[in-house]
């Protein structure tokens, strides 16, 4: 069983994010810490999926870009253990959910190159510009595509059966 917890800023529910993003991105991933903990971490919203008894699964990270009439999501992080089982499909999935309830025209998501698949499912497409830490993509708040991650992975698939 999975929990999902919603924390802003960097105050005291950040804590297991910043745990699971430290230990992927800036421990395997290579990436410097003062580029993965920026500014922006204390004034988004941070998404925490973990077990029922709290073993950290994934985080995400989303935030106003008001000047672009946007939402953007970024820092989508799976734990090793948990990769390959459709977390990131469901990280991006609640974090969507979320997005279409705020006022921007578009969602946008700043994700390394081998997200680009599992955003193009959801209909997001290349966008202008380069985002730090990733390739920019974009969906208008009302194109998400709410596909079903199953099909995909062979479940349901009558091509497969």
């Amino acid at each position: 069983m999975f929990m999902t917890e919603w924390t802003i800023g960097t105050g005291a529910g950040f804590a297991p994010v910043r745990a699971l993003r430290e230990m992927v991105r800036v421990q395997e991933q290579g990436v410097l810490s003062e580029a993965e903990f920026d500014a922006l971490d204390a004034v988004a919203a941070h998404l925490f999926v973990h077990t029922d008894a709290g073993a950290p699964i994934a985080v995400g990270r989303m935030y106003p870009c008001p000047e672009r009439d946007a939402v953007r999501m970024d820092r989508l992080v799976v734990a090793p253990k948990f990769r390959g089982r459709l977390y990131d499909d469901l990280l991006l999935r609640v974090m969507l959910y979320k997005a279409q309830q705020m006022p921007f025209a578009t969602i946008e998501a700043a994700m390394q190159p081998e997200a680009k698949q599992l955003l193009a499912r959801f209909g997001f497409q290349s966008a202008a510009g380069q985002a730090c830490g990733g390739t920019l993509m974009a969906v208008p708040r009302g194109g998400v595509i709410w596909d079903s991650a199953c099909k995909h992975e062979g479940h349901g698939n009558p091509e497969r059966e």
